[in-house]
């Protein structure tokens, strides 16, 4: 049986996405996800998942909050520079 279907939660790239993680460091730090084909009235197309448990071991490496950590300072600036600080991110998130 595929591994999707053991029940365990699993996370979308959309998900990752809106957690803070950039395409890059998924395709960096994480392994490949389990491709889902899924079939809708305008075709079929593919959902890349990962298991909760891997994104959350993932985040908690120190390489990976490090690199979380110096994207954040560095969105900070522009945010900053604009001047808008309602487009500024939850520090805690990834």
């Amino acid at each position: 049986m595929p591994e999707i279907y053991n029940n365990a939660p699993h996370l979308m790239k959309t998900d990752l996405l809106n957690r803070g993680w950039t395409t890059t460091s998924i395709n960096r730090y994480l392994p490949h996800p389990i491709v889902e084909y899924r079939r809708s009235h305008r075709g079929t197309y593919s959902v890349h998942l990962w298991p909760q448990s891997t994104i959350e071991s993932a985040e908690t490496s120190a390489e990976v909050r490090g690199l979380h950590r110096h994207h954040q300072k560095e969105e900070g600036k522009c945010v900053a520079d604009s001047g808008d600080s309602a487009a500024r991110r939850d520090p805690g998130s990834f």
